[in-house]
């Protein structure tokens, strides 16, 4: 059995469910608009209403076309998210790039055309695409340097895998229908300024994002434990389940790392924290993390299951590694990362001076 096919992504039950639920969406905005225009046509043209009357009517169509309105203008302005980093060519990282071509083609996935490194205590696998994500153009992995600098090459091999997992079996295409609907539906139910007098149709449209957000939320958990288990059985399984356990405390220490680091260049200059990821590395050694006090529990419009049912469902598989991966620290994936840290930082700066 392939690695896709055993994932049980369940692909096909959750684009139905999807599938349908954008549909009433659609469905549900095309008899508002409808009504809405019908509305107005009427009061223009029926000699029935005049004056004052015409216009009362007119208002109170009107009020159903707007959120046709806002929904358009949420679907130009949809953009996947960008993240500030440096590029990274085969030609000046080819043990990285081999390292993850060899994990996409291990996950049956297209290989990166972009590999990014960047300041952020994230990694993620993004296509930008075409009709609503259907038409895949370029396919680019982003690398967060914290993870870099703490995992180790098995650990960071599964963090890949999982954001991989997304576009096996056509996940991406999916999560790009319903992330789209979601902000057109956002942009139906929010009120702003003037519209505010569209509570008519904003309770129509709230009781269905209820129903809609619900239901996503639910398939989006289900796509994170499956992509869990393809990096459990592509990565192995302690090295997934122990990538989850860091996550929190990477994403904790990282950021009071960021706010207190006082390091200094050799010419007594502050050093960045997105450039300082031998001092990060040794910050994050000496750390701990609180465990919860009793069982974190799902929540109805969680994205993600809770991290200690994640773990316990990877140690569950108990599945070695299927590929072979390198030893050592994540980081010696990278020729001179202390340079590539210098210019990820300098990027970051750049970005958030915009």
């Amino acid at each position: 059995m392939s690695a896709n096919k055993g994932a049980d992504m369940g692909l096909g039950i959750r684009a139905t469910v999807a599938a349908l639920l954008i549909a009433l969406f659609y469905g549900l905005l095309g008899a508002v608009t409808w009504f809405g225009v019908a509305t107005v046509h009427r009061a223009f043209t029926d000699p029935a209403y005049l004056g004052k009357d015409r216009v009362v009517v007119g208002l109170f169509g009107t009020v159903f076309v707007v959120p046709a309105v806002q929904v358009a203008i949420a679907a130009v302005k949809r953009r996947a998210p960008a993240y500030a980093g440096v590029e990274l060519s085969p030609d000046a990282q080819p043990e990285l790039w081999r390292f993850i071509e060899t994990l996409a083609g291990a996950c049956e996935v297209p290989a990166p055309t972009r590999i990014v490194v960047t300041a952020q205590v994230s990694a993620a696998a993004q296509s930008s695409a075409a009709l609503f994500g259907t038409l895949r153009r370029e396919r680019t992995v982003y690398l967060g340097l914290p993870l870099l600098a703490v995992l180790d090459t098995a650990q960071i091999a599964a963090v890949v895998c999982h954001e991989l997992g997304h576009h096996a079996g056509g996940d991406s295409r999916l999560t790009a229908l319903t992330y789209r609907s979601g902000d057109m539906l956002l942009a139906a139910t929010i009120r702003r300024g003037k519209l505010r007098m569209l509570s008519l149709t904003q309770g129509l449209f709230q009781a269905f994002a209820g129903v809609y957000f619900s239901m996503t939320f639910a398939l989006r958990r289900r796509q994170e434990l499956a992509a869990d288990r393809l990096a459990a059985r592509v990565a192995g399984s302690e090295a997934t389940a122990t990538a989850l356990e860091a996550l929190p405390l990477i994403t904790a220490t990282y950021a009071v790392f960021a706010q207190s680091n006082r390091t200094r260049t050799s010419a007594g200059e502050p050093l960045d924290p997105a450039a300082d990821l031998a001092g990060y590395r040794d910050f994050f050694e000496s750390a701990t993390l609180a465990a919860p006090d009793g069982p974190v529990r799902r929540r109805l419009f969680d994205s993600h299951p809770p991290m200690a049912e994640r773990v316990a469902a990877v140690h569950g598989i108990g599945s070695p590694p299927t590929v072979s991966i390198p030893s050592g620290q994540a980081i010696d994936l990278l020729r001179m990362w202390a340079e590539v840290a210098a210019a990820t930082a300098q990027v970051t700066r750049s970005a958030r001076s915009r």
